[in-house]
């Protein structure tokens, strides 16, 4: 649903678009299905003729027919199209080699990245993959450099290709686990567009997305002009509860039973699990009252508790706040992009393009708590005449309560990030076949975020305290019978809806707020030299030179400065960084045409890369590619990678989150806050990668081809924050030295953990990727069938995902329980195509391997370590309703997702608002159906 902001976002970006595009690019023509890196990434016609040269994204080599060494996965436009995924982020995540970890369904209880959606290769991290457009950086949407893919123009993508290894000789910082480069169709004419809609099984989840796109030459033909849009709003699915699997309370808490001695798990996976310390309506938690809770009207009742553990029980009155968090973000979008293009001479080509993108997110996360310490006085002026009483007659002043605010209403985040990007540019030939292209690009993002319905906590407790004034017998806060002027208004807690509608909500309730704006500056030039004639071919060198410069600032409202809201407390941050670069590649023939050594090449490439903050850092890369026949081709390649701090873990003076954890001193649950600050010591990370592979094409079945790449990734210094248990375990279990980062009260209860970020961390992964394709004419079976029947597999094996952090090293891979991080063993990825004249059908199933909610566990940490494999199955169908010789077309189709409605596999989490599976792997809607047309004229 649109919105008025969603309209002047779109005004704003239509007048933005005042310049637009790219030199004169030809896309080849590739398969219906995806494939591995024989599929080029662009064909790049030049001003004076064409050429068929090939820019392979795994390289900066413009070549024609080359193969590059490091693995490459390609989605084309048609595979796109049978996804019917209304996010063309989605469609890529289904590439098992990803793991989806920051999404619309993952960042729910995230008020900074609302909506987005960030790519995340092989499980060690978003910040590790690096996004391309088009072969160039984009503006990131975060200060942790993370772009958001959704805000890519999807009616203009032709393809993208995914490297699952190491590039960052070719392409620069954050390549460690390989690069997503979405390639426009750049090269487009006519008018072409598409309109879905999607609804879950359930009748929730409405999904509606417009997108079209135009592109025409003029100046006879030596101008090309490209653009393209998008609107897209997707209601979301804002109660766990709506899910028969999501009403039954799961957590995982800490056992009732457990003692060191007596066999019991120290956990406990369990239903019906609810808070023993809060109600709606508030629950006296201390002295001889405790145990009463009140109900509507305030009135006095009994609390029935369970077994109890810590700040959770099982069973008994209560309630679970994981009930009403959303499971999918509500998120509504819209980006506009043009391109612009003239060939000023033979050899020489202009181009300017520019892109806006906004995103908007409001999503209601959870209502404000307190677990048990509200003061409550006998001189009250709320309070229920029986329990004063009673609290005379046991000689108390006063007890503490603990209340969940749902009359408050929720805390929410409201969350907008806009994307502006232009770039200008030129590119051409000179000499003897040299190439060339030059640009300038200029990026930034403004993300604004509100927490709203936030109580100010020294505000509450004032309001909280509620007496009579004796002068007039109005009732009034206590501290206003000393400072008559100080705006306190007092508030009614006993009872489930007692503060509803009282005017005091205007006093005890706030927005955090904060703007962060991003600014990126990148000046590039690149050459590719003439082939230079070897004994077994043609030699080909391209290089080329980058200067980057990046910033973040930010502003926040001086509560938040102040850390006076129950939650949020944006802090600024400001800082900048370049980045001066240079690389060198070539590829170089070694063996040709003798037996065994059809083509044997071998790629080389080497960056320097100096940071203002931290230095110079060199990376390289070594790759062969062994052709020994036509059917049979190996591969493989060495590399040094890198990451480089982001702005965030440089300059982030310190934020603020909540997180419930299990206190090994105190035998119980907690909700703490985590207390993150930035270090501008931090250096870059460095990788080893390597990967050798091997490509199967038999000349005796056509249409068949496969592919198995071994990976290995291993990552020093890696920048890192220890986990929040696993400080506190660690304190426990003896290392001293982190005990200091533990804040606990007068009464020892743990209050915070400070967390900083160091260079102590490793990293490694190893596995292998498996992909298939064969495409069938049917008529190879039987000359009465017409059709042809395609398909494709993806698989993917990790295994092993260690994270170190200097201490202690733990192999996550088959852990898959969100807070670990862990990934699946096994993931697959199939499809089934069948094309006949107007008509496409296509089933696809996705595989994910069972597991353990921790791999390090033993029989007494957990009652249940195990987690079963889930298989997905989701339909597609389309019918071209016009289809001529003119590329004239109307084609309607239809998806279900989920088909047989498959719940996720139980997975809890032991947050205070759980929820109750891992929305990084498993699909949390349901069956979802959606229905659209597409055109194109």
């Amino acid at each position: 649903m649109m919105n008025e902001n969603g309209w002047r976002g779109c005004g704003r970006a239509a007048l933005y678009l005042s310049g637009v595009s790219f030199a004169a690019l030809a896309l080849s023509s590739s398969p219906a299905s995806a494939q591995t890196a024989q599929v080029p990434n662009e064909e790049i016609e030049s001003p004076a003729k064409s050429t068929d040269v090939i820019v392979v994204t795994a390289s900066r080599i413009q070549r024609d027919g080359f193969d590059a060494p490091t693995p490459t996965t390609v989605l084309d436009s048609s595979e796109l199209d049978t996804m019917a995924q209304a996010s063309i982020a989605d469609a890529v995540n289904t590439i098992p080699a990803f793991q989806p970890s920051r999404t619309p369904s993952t960042n729910t209880l995230n008020a900074v990245s609302a909506g987005a959606n960030f790519l995340d290769l092989r499980g060690i991290g978003p910040n590790r993959t690096l996004v391309l457009l088009d072969g160039r950086r984009v503006a990131p949407t975060t200060d942790t450099n993370l772009v958001d893919a959704n805000l890519f123009p999807s009616a203009l993508v032709k393809r993208v290709e995914v490297v699952t290894g190491g590039a960052s000789a070719a392409w620069g910082s954050d390549a460690v686990a390989g690069v997503a480069n979405f390639i426009l169709d750049s090269e487009f004419e006519g008018i072409k567009g598409q309109a879905q809609f999607g609804r879950s099984w359930e009748s929730d989840g409405d999904e509606y997305k417009v997108a079209a796109a135009y592109g025409g030459s003029f100046a006879g033909g030596r101008g090309h002009i490209l653009l393209g849009g998008e609107i897209y709003d997707n209601a979301g699915i804002l109660k766990q509860s709506s899910r028969d699997w999501g009403r039954k309370k799961w957590q995982l808490i800490g056992n009732p039973a457990y003692t060191p001695t007596n066999g019991e798990p120290l956990r406990v996976i369990s239903q019906n699990v609810n808070q023993s310390l809060t109600t709606y309506g508030g629950l006296i938690v201390s002295g001889p009252l405790r145990g009463t809770q009140f109900g509507p009207g305030g009135a006095p009742t009994q609390f029935q508790y369970g077994a109890i553990s810590s700040i959770f029980q099982i069973g008994g009155d209560g309630l679970n706040l994981g009930q009403d968090v959303a499971i999918y973000q509500p998120n509504d979008r819209q980006n506009l992009f043009g391109r612009i293009t003239f060939d000023v001479s033979d050899r020489t080509t202009i181009f300017a393009e520019a892109g806006y993108a906004r995103s908007h997110s409001d999503n209601a996360i959870f209502p404000a708590w307190n677990f048990g310490n509200i003061l409550v006085r006998d001189d009250n002026a709320y309070l229920p005449e029986s329990i004063r009483q009673a609290m005379a007659a046991n000689n108390v002043t006063s007890f503490a309560m603990g209340r969940i605010n749902r009359d408050f209403g929720a805390i929410s985040s409201d969350n907008t990030a806009e994307t502006e990007r232009s770039v200008v540019g030129a590119r051409g030939e000179f000499g003897g076949d040299w190439s060339w292209d030059v640009y300038y690009q200029h990026g930034k993002t403004t993300n604004k975020v509100s927490l709203y319905n936030n109580p100010i906590v020294a505000n509450l407790r004032l309001a909280t305290d509620a007496v009579v004034n004796p002068v007039n017998g109005q009732i009034v806060c206590r501290s206003t019978l000393t400072e008559p002027d100080n705006g306190c208004v007092p508030i009614n807690l006993f009872g489930p809806n007692a503060a509803t509608g009282s005017p005091a909500l205007d006093y005890v309730l706030g927005a955090a707020q904060t703007q962060y704006n991003l600014g990126q500056h990148v000046v590039a030039a690149n050459i590719q030299a003439p082939p230079i004639a070897l004994w077994a071919g043609d030699m080909i060198i391209a290089a080329g030179v980058e200067y980057r410069e990046e910033s973040v600032s930010s502003v926040a409202d001086q509560l938040s400065l102040t850390n006076s809201f129950l939650t949020g407390n944006f802090q600024e941050i400001e800082g900048s960084r370049n980045i001066k670069e240079g690389y060198l590649e070539a590829v170089i023939p070694l063996v040709r045409d003798v037996p065994f050594f059809e083509l044997l090449e071998l790629n080389l490439a080497g960056r320097v890369t100096d940071y203002s903050t931290s230095g110079s850092v060199f990376t390289w890369k070594v790759g062969l590619s062994h052709q020994v026949s036509d059917d049979l081709r190996f591969r493989g390649t060495y590399s040094r990678d890198i990451r480089a701090p982001n702005l965030n873990e440089l300059f982030n003076p310190a934020s603020t989150t909540f997180a419930t954890i299990f206190d090994p001193f105190q035998n119980s649950s907690v909700t703490i806050q985590q207390i993150q600050r930035g270090n501008t010591a931090l250096q870059p990370e460095k990788g080893t990668t390597w990967t050798v592979g091997a490509i199967y094409e038999p000349s005796w079945l056509d249409g068949f081809r496969v592919s198995l790449d071994y990976f290995d990734i291993d990552l020093q210094g890696a920048i890192s924050l220890l986990g929040i248990q696993d400080t506190i375990d660690r304190c426990f279990d003896g290392n001293v030295a982190l005990c200091e980062f533990l804040n606990r009260d007068s009464s020892g209860t743990l209050t915070s953990i400070v967390r900083t970020n160091f260079n102590l961390a490793a990293r490694s992964t190893a596995g292998f990727d498996i992909e298939a394709a064969y495409e069938l004419p049917l008529s190879k079976i039987s000359k009465g069938l017409g059709g042809t029947l395609g398909f494709q597999v993806y698989g993917s094996h990790v295994r092993k995902l260690v994270f170190d952090d200097g201490t202690v090293a733990i192999d996550r891979a088959g852990s898959l329980s969100a807070g670990t991080q862990g990934i699946p063993e096994w993931r697959w990825t199939g499809s089934a195509t069948y094309k006949s004249g107007p008509f496409t059908g296509s089933v696809q199933a996705r595989y994910i391997s069972g597991g353990k909610y921790d791999a390090t566990w033993g029989p007494l940490d957990i009652n249940d370590n195990s987690i079963p494999s889930v298989t997905y199955v989701n339909l597609y169908a389309a019918y071209d309703i016009v289809r001529s010789e003119g590329d004239r077309s109307l084609t309607v189709f239809a998806s279900v997702d989920n088909v047989f409605d498959r719940d996720p596999p139980i997975v809890a989490s032991s947050f205070f608002a759980p929820l109750a599976s891992n929305p990084a792997l498993y699909d949390f809607q349901g069956r979802f159906v959606s229905v659209g047309a597409r055109f194109k004229f």
